[in-house]
């Protein structure tokens, strides 16, 4: 398996699936910048042209003209091209990232977590009520 560094499409094939496509589309658009999704975009679209199958039914590569939605709208094209390949069940190179810190994580996962983390107050009190209940219980 052939594998591509770059930072970018490294963090959209790896988080692919495991977070909802709004989450992935906030967090591309939110921390990378223009040229870094429009690299990406091309890069990711010339490996699965490069693959030796021909499928129907492939999103074509756009090339959006500036402008407030650009990024978003690359980004779009770019999930839209995984899920084609998730569909079709290709199998893409392993993308990697040289710097670690260019690979941000979902925002939204962030949240999830701080909401599992409240709905376990109410039971941590619970426990609390339970332990410190006096036992009149007897042994024999």
């Amino acid at each position: 398996m052939a594998v591509l560094i770059n930072e970018t499409p490294c963090f959209v094939t790896f988080y692919y699936g495991k977070v909802t496509k709004s989450e992935l589309l906030t967090t591309t658009v939110g921390f990378f910048d223009d040229e870094e999704v429009v690299h990406a975009k091309e890069l990711i679209f010339k490996t699965v042209n490069d693959l030796p199958f021909k499928a129907d039914g492939m999103p074509r590569l756009k090339v959006r003209k500036g402008g407030a939605n650009k990024r978003h709208l690359d980004s779009e094209d770019i999930l839209s091209l995984l899920e084609y390949v998730d569909k079709k069940q290709i199998q893409l190179p392993q993308f990697c990232a040289v710097n670690l810190h260019r690979i941000p994580r979902p925002q939204l996962a962030k949240v999830k977590v701080a909401g599992t983390l409240s709905e376990w107050f109410p039971v941590k009190k619970g426990v609390r009520q339970v332990v410190s209940f006096p036992c009149t219980c007897s042994t024999s």
